[in-house]
């Protein structure tokens, strides 16, 4: 009766073992499974934050291009602003110049128109 329970119990303990073992078999391969997947996610996850770093490069490329060509603009207005101004300036003073030289050329004409008058009046006194 006692090797009986003791074949029992070394059966049961065989079938515990077994047991054991094929549930241990079962988790190495849920473990396998779970590292590939974790694997695949972190190979993707790598590839997608590369992706996004060209991205982002590229777009830093573009950005400084643009804030390049946008500075060069701006100081191509400056320029051309700087130059219509003197421009202006200078037909400013051209016009005053000549406004001042109509006016002299008006006030030389009245002087001589006078000076014509009282020379006629003059003649016409002296006949």
């Amino acid at each position: 009766m006692r090797a009986a329970r003791h074949k029992d119990a070394l059966s049961e303990r065989g079938n515990n073992v077994r047991e054991v073992e094929r549930t241990e078999a079962l988790l190495q391969r849920q473990l396998a499974k779970w590292n590939e997947r974790t694997d695949k996610l972190r190979k993707g996850s790598m590839e997608k934050a590369d992706s996004a770093k060209q991205r982002m490069d590229e777009m830093r490329k573009v950005h400084r291009r643009l804030t390049d060509e946008r500075s060069e603009k701006s100081k191509e207005m400056e320029r051309k602003r700087v130059r219509i101004e003197q421009t202006e300036k200078k037909m400013a003073d051209l016009k005053e110049n000549i406004e001042n030289e109509v006016h002299s050329a008006h006030d030389e004409f009245l002087k001589m128109d006078s000076h014509i008058r009282l020379y006629i009046t003059e003649m016409e006194q002296t006949i």
